[in-house]
């Protein structure tokens, strides 16, 4: 079988969508970059170190490339002890270790501070701790002991001693200096729970719930707190101002008013109209006269002025 030309020259453009991502310098891709240009030597048939190492630099940032060609492992051509200082450099086991120890003590404080009252919310706890408590484990940041330890004081204080009561009535004479196993505490924690949701089922309401009787000495700050929630309830009542229906424009009052104001002049003006015209027939000596005069000035005061130029103009009453 007759081999294909192989060297550099083979290797995809840096921009191809064959390469590899190029290489800034991130501590959390240099494992992803190392094993995609792996790949990408594999592709090409690329087994030549001298050409492994100077291949690389095409899929690094200028500041990469700078470091890479500074190395000896990169001048003596020796690719596979450049791969390993590369992987050092870029702090590739930092990328590894995914959770810290601060990550198991955050979640220890929370769950330590709140109940687990069903199964579903200690499941819950069991599959966080286990996730980054594992991870810390595999890792060799924390030991065994420290793993049951851990999982142990994520319980809240008052669950733990149940717990505690029942795994030491069961094994009278465990020693109590070693910590509890995760799978005691587990086992224990479910049967107990269990036992919760049972007890829970089976109770009506009729005798599960009692009506709270306040002791005697609560009686006063119990008529004080039922005070100040109707002083609340009033002060509400009074800042808010119940709807108004809607208004009529005028109001019916005032237009009751001006229509009798408007009768009550219209009136007078006809009267005293009778008056003027009973008087042009009468003669002014004549007692009739007088009493009509007397009505209309008793009416409306001003009516002199109109009777004086009537007599004027001849127009009122008739002389002898």
């Amino acid at each position: 079988m007759v081999q294909g030309p192989t060297g550099p020259h083979l290797l995809p453009s840096r921009h191809s969508r064959d390469a590899p991502e190029k290489f800034k310098g991130h501590y959390y891709k240099v494992t992803d970059f190392i094993q995609q240009y792996k790949q990408v030597l594999a592709d090409c048939q690329i087994t030549d170190d001298q050409e492994k190492c100077e291949g690389i630099t095409n899929y690094c940032s200028t500041k990469v490339c700078q470091l890479i060609e500074s190395l000896d492992e990169y001048r003596a051509n020796n690719w596979s002890a450049l791969k390993k200082q590369i992987l050092k450099l870029y702090d590739a086991d930092r990328e590894q270790a995914q959770y810290q120890k601060q990550d198991i003590e955050s979640i220890i404080k929370t769950y330590s501070q709140k109940p687990l009252e069903n199964l579903t919310a200690w499941k819950h706890y069991v599959q966080e701790f286990m996730v980054i408590a594992q991870g810390l484990k595999n890792d060799k940041v924390i030991q065994e002991g420290d793993f049951d330890t851990y999982f142990w004081l994520g319980i809240l204080k008052g669950m733990r001693e149940k717990v505690e009561t029942h795994l030491l009535a069961g094994s009278p004479t465990k020693d109590i200096s070693q910590p509890f196993t995760v799978e005691e505490i587990s086992n224990t924690m479910e049967r107990l729970l269990h036992q919760y949701q049972f007890n829970w089922k089976g109770c009506s309401a009729d005798h599960c719930y009692t009506e709270p009787t306040p002791e005697s000495d609560d009686s006063s700050d119990e008529s004080d707190y039922h005070s100040r929630k109707q002083y609340r309830k009033n002060k509400v009542s009074r800042r808010t101002p119940e709807p108004s229906p809607t208004r009529e424009w005028p109001p019916r009052s005032h237009m009751k008013k001006h229509k009798e104001e408007k009768k009550s002049t219209k009136a007078p003006s006809r009267e005293i109209d009778q008056l003027i015209n009973d008087m042009s027939k009468l003669n002014i000596s004549d007692p009739a006269y007088v009493v009509a005069y007397f009505k209309a000035l008793m009416i409306n005061p001003k009516v002199t002025q109109v009777f004086d130029k009537l007599k004027k103009e001849g127009a009122l009453g008739r002389d002898n």
